[in-house]
């Protein structure tokens, strides 16, 4: 990895100004709700469907399960009013965390301590600090410096976080009423609006062409799962009629992304994942069977009847066709019956997007489960295949490959 510059966290935006600025994109994006929706949805899901694209998670460092990598470097040292550069080494922590990126940028009110120097961040949730040591002919490099360098690192991003901590808990805790509120407000302009329309007593005009608008279920759909009466023990499927609503749905929350494209700059796989699960519970009633959308390990969405996956999903960020090889092996991994419908999402970030389009079908042909290319009448970045499970390939399942472009700016 190469990497020109250190990055100085907490140093960037105020914690004040930020939440003032994400709470205010909320109720923006409640102004723009469509009025069926306001008036057709349960306050409490919308609600916190809402307060969801706005909650910020604190990082938490889980330097337990930091790793390193070292090698030889040219150490800068002062010498009078420049530097030289002498043979060292150069030892990088990784350091994993969970958490929302972007509040390494958030500064805190009051700082307790000089910004903390890390080298990078990366897109799968890591804190790089890089530690170098000058060589000195006939002694060993000093391993303790290098871990007192790293956890003073530590302690001081720990100390900014906590401080941070304290404005976004209070932040969290007031967007739900400020949702409701707002929700509340709208609602009942909107009922007033109503009534003074029907007190005129002239029936109103409809327009020609009205916008087309997505349509939110007023009653959330019951189970996709379909199950034989003869027998309890034949196999669960998911109905095609809910597999393509499901589809729809996930088109559709991408849309979210389009309208505010800042939420979404930092979010990893998991996050995305979340994004998604959010609005697919909402659609579906989740019986006492246990049928839902959920995770299972860490990296699919899925739907379960009677202990077996009828519906499972990959949300993958595009890096290349070996990972898209490896996505296909992990989904196929999943599927438990050869009439489960699957999807892999793919998400590509700062390629050319028309390119990744254009490697997705012939990577597919190429795995060995393939069986064949299906027809679909969805948009050109929707791909839909027949694959044979690895275990009989006399048993086949569906899947469909949906491709969209994420934010890489706000």
């Amino acid at each position: 990895m190469n990497i020109e510059e250190e990055k100085q966290l907490f140093s960037k935006w105020p914690v004040n100004s930020v939440l003032q600025r994400r709470a205010e994109d909320m109720l923006r994006r409640i102004d723009r709700l469509p009025n069926n929706v306001l008036l057709g949805s349960d306050l409490e899901t919308l609600a916190a469907e809402q307060v969801e694209e706005e909650r910020i998670v604190v990082p938490i460092l889980r330097d337990r399960d930091k790793t390193a990598e070292y090698g030889e470097a040219e150490v800068k040292i002062p010498t009078g009013d420049s530097y030289a550069s002498v043979p060292g080494l150069r030892i990088t922590f990784f350091v994993p965390f969970e958490g929302d990126p972007f509040v390494f940028n958030v500064r805190p009110t009051y700082s307790p301590s000089a910004f903390p120097i890390v080298k990078d961040i990366t897109v799968d949730r890591e804190l790089l600090i890089e530690y170098e040591a000058r060589h000195v002919q006939g002694h060993d490099y000093d391993t303790s410096a290098a871990h007192d360098y790293l956890n003073r690192t530590l302690d001081e991003i720990r100390r900014h976080l906590e401080q941070v901590e304290r404005h976004i808990d209070t932040y969290n805790t007031d967007l739900q009423k400020m949702a409701r509120t707002r929700i509340d407000s709208r609602r009942e302009k909107l009922l007033r609006d109503q009534r003074l329309m029907e007190g005129l007593g002239v029936p109103l005009r409809r327009r020609n062409n009205p916008p087309e608008t997505h349509e939110v279920p007023l009653v959330r759909k019951k189970s996709p799962v379909t199950q034989s009466a003869a027998s309890a023990s034949s196999k669960p499927k998911i109905a095609d009629e809910h597999y393509q609503h499901i589809l729809s749905v996930i088109t559709s929350m991408v849309k979210v992304m389009e309208y505010s494209p800042k939420a979404f700059v930092m979010m990893g796989e998991e996050d995305l994942r979340w994004h998604f699960l959010v609005q697919l519970n909402g659609q579906y009633q989740g019986l006492a069977t246990g049928e839902t959308f959920n995770f299972s390990g860490k990296t699919d969405i899925l739907v379960r009847w009677a202990d077996e996956n009828v519906f499972v999903a990959e949300c993958k960020i595009w890096r290349g066709e070996k990972s898209l090889m490896n996505a296909l092996d992990q989904l196929l991994g999943y599927a438990s019956w050869a009439d489960t419908r699957t999807a892999l999402l793919l998400f590509n970030r700062g390629g050319t997007f028309s390119s990744v389009l254009g490697k997705i079908p012939a990577v597919v042909r190429g795995h060995p489960n393939f069986d064949k290319q299906l027809p679909t009448s969805r948009s050109e970045n929707t791909f839909r295949f027949r694959m044979r499970r690895a275990d009989d390939p006399e048993r086949q399942l569906m899947l469909t490959v949906l491709a969209f472009d994420v934010p890489t700016s706000g």
